[in-house]
Order: structure tokens, then sequence, then C-alpha cells
């Protein structure tokens, strides 16, 4: 009987500690699952933080955008996506039927609906040509004229398009500095044993491309200098990328040698 008594004891002790076991594995998997679908939320809004700001078009608009002619769509294509810079230091980006202009915390969002655009090419006299494509524009304070050229020089090739428009809030003038396609991170490997490994090189890869959009946006590679301080005692590592902008901009990363996560200095 006593046998008996300490056989089920046994048994009873073996279902707790399995169902333990259980419990421990069903709470890590939803954790994992939670910040997984944390870490996604958070790069979506970060995606989102990193585009223009929407703008809300009226039907008559959405009408008018959606039967772009083919040299209304030409013009649409070089604005959109793209960084254009004022001489002044403010910002444009182009999104389907809309342009957001940003100088420091400023930003401005707008309509920008082609409705009608001319083509001009000519010499300049010395070997080179001058395209130029005329258009009009509603925007907020209603239907403007727009200018978009780019000169194409016997020596230089190639000049990046300038855009002239009297609607703009933040500058009437800008040209293209930067095509898309974000910023290109020097290669990372060598750190991965001092920044989380490949997935931590993926979260310092992203982080950059989200700073330097905010703080060098005309740039468009962050070079690693080969280097990284390493602070073993708070599991820090701090690594430096030097941009292409023509400030030449240097960032330090700081990252967590556990988990990838980056804040900058």
């Amino acid at each position: 009987m006593r046998k008996k008594v300490i056989a089920l004891a046994v048994a009873a002790v073996v279902l707790v500690a399995l169902a333990c076991l259980w419990r421990s594995w069903v709470d890590s998997s939803e954790a994992a699952r939670e910040a997984a679908q944390a870490e996604a939320q958070q790069r979506e809004e970060d995606d989102a933080a990193g585009a223009p700001a929407a703008v809300e078009l009226d039907d008559d608009q959405r009408k008018t955008v959606a039967s772009y002619s083919s040299d209304a769509e030409y013009v649409a294509e070089i604005l959109e996506g793209n960084l254009w810079e004022s001489t002044g230091g403010s910002y444009a980006e182009f999104s389907r039927g809309g342009v957001t202009e940003q100088a420091g915390e400023e930003s401005k969002a707008q309509p920008f609906v082609i409705t009608a655009v001319e083509h001009e090419a000519k010499s300049d006299g010395s070997g080179g040509s001058v395209d130029t494509w005329t258009g009009s524009a509603i925007l907020e304070s209603g239907e403007t004229i727009f200018t978009l050229s780019q000169a194409r020089s016997a020596d230089a090739g190639d000049l990046p398009w300038e855009l002239s428009c009297s609607g703009f809030s933040l500058s009437k003038s800008y040209r293209l500095v930067k095509r898309s396609g974000g910023v290109e991170v020097s290669d990372l490997s060598a750190a991965y044993g001092v920044i989380g490994g490949e997935k931590g090189g993926e979260n310092v890869e992203r982080a950059l491309e989200e700073h330097a959009a905010k703080t060098a946006p005309t740039a468009t590679k962050a070079t690693w200098d080969g280097r990284a301080e390493v602070d073993f005692g708070n599991g820090r590592a701090v690594l430096a990328f030097e941009l292409d902008d023509s400030a030449k901009a240097t960032i330090e990363a700081d990252v967590s040698m556990e988990t990838g996560e980056v804040s900058f200095q």
C-alpha cells in the first residue's frame, strides 16, 4: 500500500512538473509571438514615418491623377520617390498627387496634381542641350505654373533636374539631389560578434537609414570605418559611419552587443 502511495505521489510530482514545463513553453511562445508582432508593428510605423505625408485629394483631383497623359506620367515619375533640395536647406518629396516640404521641424503637405504639360528641347550653343517641361498643377493655392528642366553638358553629361513653382510653401525652387532607394550601408559582417549577429546587423542598417533620412537626407551611403569601441561592462559597442553627403557627416551608432538595439550619440 505504501509503495502504491509513493508511486502515486511520484506520478503527481511528474504531472505537476510537466504542467509547469508546458506552461513555461506556452508563456515563452506567447512572449516570442508578441515580441515579433511588436517588432513588425514598429517597422511598419517607422516605414510610414519615413514616407511623405499623405495628401487628401478630392474626387476631381483623384480622377485627374488617374487619367494622366503619357507626358504627365513621365514628369510625375521624375518627381515622385526622389528627394529635392532648395538652396535654403528645405526638402521636398512628391507622392502620387501630392508634395511634402520640410525644413527642420516645419513641414507642409499639399496637393500637386498635374493638369497639363508641354515639352521643349533646346541646344545651348556649345554642344549641350536643355530639356524643359512646362506645365500647370493644382496646389492648395489653386492652379499654378511649374517648370521642370534638365541641362545636358557636352563635358559633364546630364546635370540634376531643377524644379520651380510659385505654389510651393517653403521654397519656390528645388533641385533633385537623391534618387529613391534609401542609404546603402557598408558590410557589417566583421562586427557581427559585437552587435548581436546578423539580426543585429540588420537592426543597425535599418536604424542608420532612418537616422540618416532625418539628419542628412541627401546621403546615399554610410561607410563603417572598420572599428568598434567595445564596453563589455555595459554590453555596448560603438561603430562610426561616414556619410557621403556634402558635409561628410559622421554618425556614431551605440549598439547593444546582445540585441543589436541602436541609439545614436
